[in-house]
């Protein structure tokens, strides 16, 4: 048997652009288990009776459908003519394998939107004569959760499977199935290896080793679910690198999870329950008739339009085959089909004109205004058709309108449904069930809700029958309790029930469920009804949640330009032009609270948004819960129908939102699969950065409650911190913009709900009270609520939305409450700092009230954008506007002229980042210089270019000897993480000469077992006076302090033994003294008889700030004396 490739592109990588080859198969790899795959299928294709014949792989996803990519069916633009499906097959050549079924496929339906120069949408659908009975060997493919939609699987272990060649260079393909385990990697680094080249929704897999290679186009990547025990369906195999299959390139494959809309509807495997509850109503009501989907006797169905659109197509297709072939001929075809089109066009309102003229020409006698009335009168008639359910037949097609006799009717009807008549038991087993997803509704929540239900009439226009429910009882109850969990459990749901329940049906009179069964459509309104009651509180369903609009005052608006745009951009011009003449100075933080110390909230993270649709920049905040994950609210990421993001840049370690810190663009953002941009539930984002960040001082990451998932938090004091606006006058920018923070007590969900309504407040929510007009506002969204625990932060909450009123009437705050969203966050951790897995599912009963509160549910244009303008504006008039602080370290005074002629000051440049930094060091000798490792090595964040030694001089910026230099040798065991062996010798290109402003300092060679614990040493530098302190005064000045050294065990106990060791040298903070930011790597000296002594490099201090009492800490010089002595002369 000779198999030949179907297609077969050569093309190379050049100039920025990298080819690709449409030939996907598993290289290297290991054989497959047999039965292991049972999903997975052979395609034999053949173009025409005899063309050429060709191989691809495909999974079964239905009993009747067969999942593969679009290329397989096309030899370049001749579409195959026949395919073979092999099924239940290992062995690919021997056709007496047990189990094994060859099946010629019946239909083949390519993607609509399939494009075969970009490999966009690369899937199609083989459906199969008739339904194959699954078995050991046969078995269907489990295809993505609903829930996965925005789920990238970066980090994950796929499998990638198929009968591909071994390895490049050979020339048959395998003849048992092997599979080959691969890492899905994110878009944006695949994209860097397909120089940005990648169509749009593909899933990218990679292994150093081994991937996939020629010989099995259209083959499944799957993933294995711990949590329901299945493999799942996540990618179509596509194309790789046009090099081949041995150049360690990703193998790119087509995203399945978000194509399932397409698959479902041209599988019809979504209408299990529609069609039950039809049935349901058929029987109970009779069967009602409405005119036919199509009426064909209008204008558009008479002859003449039907064949100038039937000729339209003819040259379309004609243009289409040679569109991408010969530029000539292409341009000739779409002239000709521009001229089909217009005839079409026009004999459309031709047709159209004519079929309405007699109306319009009689509009202004009276019998065309009659014939215009009964027109008017025959839909409404129709409309009101199905909202008259004014009686019900009994078995025996009498008809009962008398309520006793409905009554009894439903009583009877549901005794039979309950006792499995009707197919209730095969209704039951044709809906599939993933068991251990959710908790089961109950039906005494089931009770609950029917009974907070509005009565209205079971016979007339009524608006909900609830009696229909009521009056069966039990019977009732059982009936819905089944049904919903059937509901719940079920994989793949009519698209018309996530967006607003049953109103498009409603609406349409059931032409989208294509039915004309209007009662049963009826009664299909009123169950879902019951069911919006049931899932308004979901929280958490694991597989999936349905998306319930229910009903509510809140009004949101929807005419951006007119109702907010054009007096939003009025308001900031009118700001910004006050800003520049120096008016309106107000002091910027969180509504009623107060500037934060510098380093306060090393967690905190502010983002800068840019879009892809807008110039402007828009800002939130987040919280940094591991080196390389952030949490932040997903209306920061998620603008539905208005603004596109194209990216955060995340700020860490600053003050200030528009400068300083370190900056890291990222568009790598998992927002919650049920996140509900009308309500804001589920209003949760992680944000993944492109490498792991350095801990310092500034950054540290949050911890969250895992110890708490059961506590409310009622009562308890939080404090939230964010970089929004100060109250609701502010209508510009403030030259005052720093973080702020303030102290909010935690409220019950009842009295939160109580305010905003259940639409916008669930028990995932956490609100905080707003009495006498404190709370979050403009700007604070994403940012952190936290509490303290034990003297450790907490993270609790997410900023998510205030009263659209105004930040100061006294409203509650509301947050995503972060326990709700524990398995959530864990699921998006890295591998190695996940914890232990705890599952949240909060689903119950509670009745509709109305919100009394408006709530924005446009952030970034009501809010980010202005907010940001103003942030930014603020801290450039800051940095040009500097007080003249005396800077000295943290109560101390400035020192003489010359008291400190060893210190060094460091001005630190980078290659990665405009700005510059500030550090210390101490001369040893005429060209070496000691400092602390952590001012030159920044892992994974900002690369350091270079130092310019300061020698000589008062002031950090001006005067003194100035050296630049790269030589700095860092301690060999310099640990970043926990600032262990903190410790760096600068080489200076030359010797300087010593004077009476520059002097070395001696080092402690007789002390070398000294602990110099209570002895007074004295530490100086260039940084801060004081945790208020914002900014690095260009006027700075050296200071000193006098401060008594600490033994370890008392460090110990204050920053743990991760930071403390014994090489590490602590000094009391008592009554608020110490080193601060800027002093690092500067000099702790001791006097002994009369000479100053190095002791102690400066390393770091508490990050709550430098003024609270904590201890300083210092790299022990005489622990790395033998280092220090290696880099001397």
């Amino acid at each position: 048997m000779i198999v030949l490739l179907l297609i077969n592109t050569s093309s190379s990588c050049s100039e920025g652009e990298c080819d690709i080859q449409p030939n996907e198969r598993i290289l290297g790899g290991v054989t497959s288990e047999r039965n292991s795959r049972p999903y997975q299928v052979a395609l034999n294709l053949r173009v025409g009776a005899t063309g050429e014949v060709g191989f691809c792989g495909g999974s079964l996803v239905h009993q009747q459908w067969v999942l593969t990519a679009a290329h397989c069916c096309f030899h370049g633009y001749e579409e195959v003519t026949h395919v073979q499906a092999i099924l239940g097959a290992h062995s690919l050549y021997d056709r007496y394998e047990n189990g094994r079924r060859l099946i010629n496929v019946d239909e083949i339906i390519i993607h609509p939107e399939w494009d075969p120069n970009t490999f966009e949408n690369d899937l199609a659908l083989l459906k199969l004569p008739n339904s194959v009975q699954t078995s050991e060997t046969i078995s269907i493919v489990r295809l993505p959760y609903l829930s996965t939609v925005s789920s990238n699987f970066a980090g994950l272990g796929a499998i990638a499977s198929g009968w591909g060649i071994a390895s490049e260079g050979v020339t048959f393909i395998s003849p048992t199935l092997r599979e080959k385990q691969l890492t899905v990697i994110t878009d944006t680094l695949c994209n860097t290896f397909y120089f940005q080249n990648l169509p749009r929704d593909v899933i990218c897999g990679f292994s150093s080793t081994s991937g996939t290679c020629k010989g099995d186009n259209g083959g499944p990547l799957t993933i294995f679910s711990n949590i329901t025990e299945e493999t799942i369906l996540i990618g179509v195999a596509s194309f790789i690198a046009a090099e081949g299959c041995n150049n360690d390139m990703p193998s790119v494959f087509t995203r399945v999870q978000h194509r399932l809309n397409w698959i479902s509807n041209v599988t019809g495997i979504i209408l299990i329950m529609a069609r039950h509850i039809r049935k349901v109503a058929k029987d109970v009501f009779g069967e009602s008739k409405g005119k036919g989907l199509i009426d064909r006797d209008t204008w558009l169905w008479n002859e003449e339009v039907q064949n100038v659109l039937r000729e339209k197509k003819v040259p379309f297709k004609e243009w289409q085959v040679v569109k991408n072939v010969n530029t000539s001929l292409k341009d000739e075809k779409k002239e000709v089909y521009k001229e089909f089109k217009r005839r079409a066009k026009k004999a459309v309102a031709v047709a159209r004109a004519r079929a309405q003229e007699k109306l319009y020409n009689s509009l202004n006698s009276p019998r065309g205004q009659k014939e215009l009335y009964r027109i008017t009168k025959e839909r409404e008639r129709r409309s009101r058709d199905i909202t008259h359910i004014k009686c019900m037949k009994d078995e025996a097609g009498k008809v009962l309108c008398r309520d006793e006799e409905i009554k009894e009717r439903w009583k009877i009807y549901f005794e039979k449904l309950m006792n499995e008549e009707n197919d209730w038991n095969g209704f039951l087993q044709e809906a599939q069930v993933n068991k251990g997803l959710v908790r089961e509704i109950s039906m005494d929540e089931i009770m609950t809700a029917v009974k907070s239900m509005k009565n209205g009439k079971v016979l007339g226009p009524g608006d909900i029958p609830v009696e229909v429910w009521k009056v069966l009882k039990t019977d009732g109850y059982m009936w819905l309790t089944l049904f919903f969990n059937k509901l719940l459990h079920e994989e793949t749901i009519p698209q018309e029930w996530y967006s607003s329940s049953l109103v498009p049906i409603f609406k349409n009179k059931g032409d989208v469920q294509d039915c004309n069964n209007y009662r049963g459509i009826k009664l299909m309104s009123h169950t879902m009804k019951v069911w919006e009651k049931i899932k308004m509180r979901c929280s958490v369903v694991v597989g999936f949640c349905l998306v319930v609009a229910v009903s509510a005052t809140i009004k949101v608006s929807t005419n951006y330009h007119i109702d907010i745009g054009i007096p939003e951009a009025t308001r900031i011009k009118e700001a910004e032009e006050k800003i520049l003449a120096n008016q309106d100075n107000v002091n910027d933080r969180i509504v009623g609270g107060v500037v934060s110390s510098p380093n306060a909230f090393p967690y905190l993270g502010g983002l800068l948004i840019t879009f892809f649709n807008s110039p402007s920049t828009s800002a939130c905040g987040s919280s940094l819960i591991s080196a390389d994950r952030l949490i932040t609210a997903a209306h920061c990421w998620n603008v539905p129908g208005s603004l596109i993001v194209r990216q955060f840049v995340v700020v860490l370690g600053s003050q200030f939102l528009f400068s300083g810190g370190t900056r890291i663009p990222t568009s790598n953002v998992v927002v919650h699969p049920q996140y509900n941009p009308d309500f804001y539930t589920n209003d949760i984002a992680i944000i993944y950065l492109p490498y792991r960040v350095s801990f310092s001082t500034i950054i540290q990451p949050i911890a969250l409650p895992h110890n708490n998932l059961w506590d409310s938090f009622v009562g308890q004091v939080a404090t939230a911190i964010g970089y929004g606006k100060t109250n609701d006058a502010q209508t510009g920018v403030s030259v005052n913009s720093v973080v702020s923070h303030v102290y909010l007590r935690v409220i019950s969900v009842q009295q939160c709900q109580a305010v905003f309504g259940l639409n916008f407040v669930q028990e995932s929510t956490l609100c905080t009270d707003g009495f006498g007009g404190i709370g979050i506002c403009g700007g604070d969204s994403g940012g952190p609520l936290v509490v303290n625990h034990n003297g450790q932060d907490v993270l609790v909450g997410v900023s998510s939305f205030v009263a659209r009123a105004g930040c100061q009437l006294g409203h509650p705050s509301a947050f995503a409450r972060i326990t709700s969203f524990y398995n959530f966050i864990l699921q998006n951790m890295s591998v190695d700092e996940k914890m232990r897995c705890f599952t949240v599912v909060v689903l119950c009963l509670v009745a509709a009230v109305s919100a009394t509160v408006e709530v924005s549910t446009n952030y970034h244009i009501d809010i980010g954008i202005p907010e940001a303008t103003r942030i930014k504006e603020a801290e450039e008039k800051i940095l040009a506007n500097q007080s003249d602080v005396q800077g000295r370290i943290v109560g101390g005074v400035v020192a003489p002229p010359n008291a400190h002629p060893y210190l060094a000051g460091l001005i630190v440049t980078f290659f990665n980042h405009p700005g510059s930094s500030a550090c210390g060091a101490s001369l040893i000798s005429a060209d070496r210089l000691i400092t602390a490792a952590h001012c030159w090595d920044v892992p994974g964040t900002l690369f350091v270019r270079q130092f310019v030694v300061v020698l000589g001089s008062h002031f950090l910026f001006s005067g003194g000897i100035r050296i630049p230099t790269s030589h700095v040798v860092i301690h060999p065991e310099w640990n970043a993480s926990f600032l262990r062996n903190d410790v760096a010798v600068i080489y200076l290109p030359y010797r300087v000469t010593f004077s009476a402003t520059i002097q070395p300092i001696a080092l402690p060679h007789n002390n070398l077992w000294d602990s110099f614990v209570s002895e007074t040493a004295t530490a100086a530098g260039y940084g801060k006076t004081n945790d208020a302190q914002t900014g690095v005064s260009v006027n700075s000045v050296v200071s000193h302090v006098n401060l008594r050294v600490i033994s370890v065990q008392q460090c110990q106990a204050v920053f743990g033994m991760n930071f403390v060791q014994e090489s590490t040298l602590c000094t009391d903070g008592f009554g608020g003294i110490g080193i601060c930011g800027g002093d690092s790597g500067g000099p702790l000296v001791i006097n002994r008889n009369g000479q100053n002594i190095l002791v102690g490099v400066s390393s770091f201090v508490a990050t709550a700030g430098c003024q609270l009492g904590h201890p300083s800490a210092f790299a022990r010089v005489t622990s790395f004396y033998d280092f220090i002595m290696q880099h001397m002369n």
